[in-house]
Formats: structure tokens, sequence, C-alpha cells
């Protein structure tokens, strides 16, 4: 005598957890007949302190049941150490910044600094090698000294010898009147 013994294997779509706060998961993944798994912390700006971030496997899966859940909880804002930019372009001290992470940097722009540190950073808030949330603003200021007026020569004529505001010409190198007085005929 043969016996066949049939299994029926179900499966169970993983719920999305993403966006709800640590225990409130857990308790989605366990009411779907799931295993809370790790719970790992990392630092992120787009979910506040002790909302899920992600989760593996992904929301969707059909998995057996009882299959493990992993989630990453945000810590919080990421930090970064603010690097220091003065004396660099305003391009390479942006790109500086935001290769640490920092998306809000506000560039100012001062006059009161010195022809040769024209283009150049001459003053960052927070300074160098500060820690800070990359989510708040890093200001820096750029030289920008103005091109120099140019000066415009004006030339007057002055009237020579005349008396009682009288004009009298003006005479060539032949001694030659060059006009300017009147005629009696």
């Amino acid at each position: 005598k043969v016996t066949l013994k049939v299994s029926n294997q179900s499966t169970v779509t993983v719920p999305n957890v993403v966006g709800q706060t640590q225990s409130k998961a857990g308790g989605t993944i366990a009411g779907d007949s799931l295993t809370v798994g790790n719970a790992l912390s990392h630092c992120s700006n787009t979910f506040p302190l002790g909302i899920v971030s992600a989760q593996t496997p992904p929301q969707g899966k059909q998995v057996a049941p009882k299959t493990t859940v992993n989630m990453t909880v945000s810590s919080g804002p990421c930090s970064a150490s603010v690097p220091n930019v003065l004396g660099q372009t305003s391009n390479a001290a942006g790109t500086a910044l935001k290769s640490q992470g920092f998306t809000n940097v506000v560039t100012n722009t001062t006059t009161s600094c010195k022809a040769t540190t024209n283009g150049k950073v001459t003053q960052q808030t927070p300074t160098g090698g500060t820690t800070l949330a990359t989510t708040k603003p890093v200001t820096i200021s750029v030289c920008s000294v103005p091109p120099p007026s140019s000066t415009t020569t004006t030339s007057s004529t002055t009237p020579t010898g005349g008396q009682n505001g009288q004009v009298r010409p003006s005479t060539g190198a032949a001694g030659v009147s060059t006009g300017g007085g009147s005629k009696n005929h």
C-alpha cells in the first residue's frame, strides 16, 4: 500500500511597513504570520527618528509563512563634518559641501574683500570641522570685487586774453587768426 501525503504550501504577501513606527511595523509583520527580524538603525534625511525607512523582503512579495522581515529604522537626520572651503571658488566649495551630503548651501556675495580673493570663499558658517546635520544650511560668502571704474577726461576750452568777457581769437603757429573775433569793414 502506497500513501501520498499532499502538502498545502500557502504563501503570504509581505505588507508595507515603510513609514510606520518600529513598534507598529513589528505588529503588522507578526499579524501577517511573518517573523519580525533585525531592526537596523540608519540616519535618514527623509524619514524622522524611529520611522521604518526600508524593509526586506519588499512589500508585495509572496513568501512562506514565518518568513523573517528585516527593517531599517531612521536614527534621525544624517550628519557630517563640514569641510573647510575657505579660499575655494564658489563652484568648488559647492561641490565639496554636496559631496559630504550638505544640500542646503546658501551663497552670499561680499564686496568687503581684497581683489586677490575675488571669486573665492572668504567666510563660511559654520566653520570647517563642525559636525552638522546635512539638512541644515551652510552659508558661504564669495568675494565679488567690482571692476575699477573707468575715468573720463573732460576737456574744456578756455578763452584767451579777452577782457570783460570778450573772447579774443587764438592764433595758430604762423600767427594767423584761427577765428573767433568779429570783422569790421
